[in-house]
């Protein structure tokens, strides 16, 4: 029974409505992040925005790949 939920969720997870481009062509990618801080890849400043390396290293190729927006 396992085996089979598993299966049914596999399969839907390409069926979404969400938007997957911005209005200007961009493609869309989400990253999901961990909830746990590990400086210095992955920290909230006082406005609780993620910072660091990872947000940092997504920001630059965001630059170079100006196709896609994250």
């Amino acid at each position: 029974m396992t085996a089979g939920v598993l299966l049914i969720l596999l399969s839907l997870i390409g069926c979404s409505s969400v938007k997957t481009t911005t209005d200007d062509g961009k493609q869309i990618v989400k990253v999901a992040l961990s909830a746990e801080v590990n400086p210095p890849f992955l920290a909230t400043n006082d406005q609780n925005e993620p910072i660091g390396y990872n947000i940092d290293y997504l920001n630059e190729v965001e630059k170079r790949l100006p196709t896609h927006t994250f």
